[in-house]
Order: structure tokens, then C-alpha cells, then sequence
């Protein structure tokens, strides 16, 4: 059943994006990589996820939702201060912030001029919390539309997508979750997962055996770093 969990091959010409790792990234120092991403942070959660991986020495790309930080000219709630202070530690870590959206809806049917400002603020707030202006982006769920195609461009954003997605938001045993993960991904595979919402704990659990499966196997997370040194496309 591993198909049910693999982006399909064939997309519309128009889509676009990063759905798995260029090749010279997917061997990078003779080893398979794969690379990790998780949606929806800033949270408590993801401070969790974070603390787990650098336990594991691994690193990752964490998409962000701009109305989780502070942003002008609404006062700062305490939970946004905390998302900010996350976001900061996140990138002194040495994982990647990325921007995922102001808000989590879809955002294939909306006209381009607010998916762009969308974008641009939570891209803003994004940079306004850790000082680093973040360079690749992700719509919610992965939601995007044809005439939506020159925003990742217009904005020096490098649209990301995913070509495994394990569904960690449905609840099972989070060795189950290992298991499939660490079975099914492939040298290249870009990993969807989650660091917020009623999936995150089981996620967070997943992680050691997930990253031992992987060891196992030749597999070895990518550095989100090395994907700045990449286009946009």
C-alpha cells in the first residue's frame, strides 16, 4: 500500500515546484538523502520536534504560519512571543524556517494579487522574528492553481512540495508510523510530516525509530541548508 503514500509521478506542466531532491542533493557526499519537513509550527510542539532531532543529529525544514508570530499592528500575544522565541531556536539549531502562509487555507482558488500577499507577510513576520528571510514556501495542503505559478518567482521564494506523505495527522502506534515512513521512503524523497495538531506527539514519538530506519538502510537526512544553494524551481 506504500503507493497511497507516494505523490503520484504525472502533474500538470503548470504546477511547478521542488516534489523531490535534484540529484546532485539526493547523493550529496556519496550518501541517499532524504529530507525531512514538517507544516504548521510555530508551536510548543514544534520546540519538541526540534529538541528530538538535534538529539538524533538530524536537521530539518519547518514551514511556518505567519499568524502564529507577531505582526504589526496587532499587539503581541504571549503565544505569539513563544512562537517567536521557537522560530528563533529553530534556525540556531541549523534547521530551515520556510514560509507555509499567513493563515492555513487552501489557496488554489483565490486571486493571485492575495495569495501574494499572503505570502509576502508571513514571509515578513517570518523574517521579522529570526532576522532570516526565508526562501522556500509551501501552500496548505498543498493547494495551488495555474495562474498562481509566477508568486514563488515574484516573491524569490522556491515553491516545496513532497513526495511521501506518511498522513501522521490520522492517530496509530507511532511505531507503526516508523515503520511505514522508514520503509517506504526512497534516496530523494522529500517527507511530509506535521509539528502541530492532534498527530504531533505520536510524530515526535516516531522520530528515533524513523531515523534509525533510515540509518539502517543507507538513508541520511539532508542539511536543509544546502537547499539555498539551489533555484527556484
Amino acid at each position: 500500500m506504500d503507493w497511497l503514500h507516494r505523490t503520484p509521478p504525472w502533474r500538470p506542466p503548470w504546477h511547478g515546484g521542488l516534489w523531490r531532491l535534484p540529484a546532485a542533493l539526493a547523493q550529496l557526499g556519496g550518501c541517499r538523502r532524504v529530507l525531512l519537513s514538517f507544516d504548521d509550527g510555530p508551536s510548543p510542539s514544534t520546540a519538541r520536534i526540534a529538541e528530538t532531532l538535534q538529539t538524533h543529529e538530524a536537521r530539518a525544514l519547518f514551514f511556518l504560519l505567519g499568524e502564529r508570530l507577531p505582526g504589526d499592528p496587532q499587539p503581541v500575544t504571549p503565544q505569539q512571543a513563544e512562537a517567536g522565541r521557537i522560530t528563533r531556536e529553530l534556525l540556531r539549531a541549523g534547521h530551515l524556517p520556510a514560509v507555509h502562509g499567513l493563515f492555513h487555507r487552501r489557496q488554489a482558488w483565490r486571486p493571485a494579487a492575495a495569495v501574494t500577499r499572503d505570502f509576502s507577510q508571513a514571509a515578513e513576520r517570518i523574517q521579522a522574528a529570526c532576522g532570516f528571510a526565508p526562501r522556500q514556501m509551501r501552500p496548505p495542503y498543498g493547494s495551488w492553481g495555474p495562474w498562481l505559478h509566477r508568486i514563488p518567482r515574484r516573491l524569490d521564494l522556491q515553491l516545496v512540495f513532497w513526495s511521501y506523505n506518511p498522513f501522521d495527522y490520522r492517530p496509530r502506534d507511532p511505531h507503526e508510523l516508523a515503520r511505514l515512513a522508514g520503509q517506504g521512503l526512497q534516496g530523494g524523497d522529500i517527507l511530509l510530516l506535521h509539528c502541530t495538531g492532534a498527530g504531533q506527539e505520536m510524530t515526535r514519538a516516531a522520530l528515533p525509530e524513523l531515523l534509525a530506519r533510515l540509518r539502517d538502510r543507507g538513508l541520511a537526512p539532508l542539511d536543509p541548508l544546502c537547499l539555498l544553494e539551489t533555484g527556484h524551481d
